[in-house]
Order: C-alpha cells, then structure tokens, then sequence
C-alpha cells in the first residue's frame, strides 16, 4: 500500500494517496514515514485539521521528528 500510494503521491493525487496511506497504517499504525506523507497529502488539499491530527500521532511516536516540525510550520504560517 505505501509504494502504491507514494506513486499516486508523486502524481499530486492527494486524495487518492489518503485512502492508500490509511490502508497502510492499518497494517501498520507507528509507521512515521506513511504518516508523514499523509499529514502532507491532507494538507495539499486544505485539510489542515486532518494534517494536524496526524502531526499530533507522529509526535507521540518520535517527538524530535524533523519533518513534523517542518510541516507544523507550515500549517501554522496558513492559518
């Protein structure tokens, strides 16, 4: 599922990506790398809260993730 949903992340198919992600972490729940590209996916289409919730996993699993603290950034500059 995350291969599959990286693709369709590279096409910009961020809605399509969710629903591969989600598919993902169901396999596997502590996974920060789906998690991340999830978190971006909902925020490439506006979905902040979404994003954040996601954000808000990660910094359960790995509180000095770097790529988190980028995003949260940027979700913050947006509001």
């Amino acid at each position: 599922m995350f291969f599959v949903g990286g693709i369709y992340y590279m096409k910009n198919k961020h809605h399509t990506v969710i629903s591969y992600f989600e598919k993902a972490l169901e396999i596997g729940p502590y996974d920060t790398e789906v998690l991340i590209l999830k978190a971006n996916a909902h925020y490439k289409i506006g979905q902040n809260k979404r994003a954040i919730q996601c954000c808000d996993k990660i910094k359960e699993i790995d509180p000095k993730n770097n790529a988190v603290a980028e995003l949260l950034t940027k979700l913050d500059s947006s509001k």
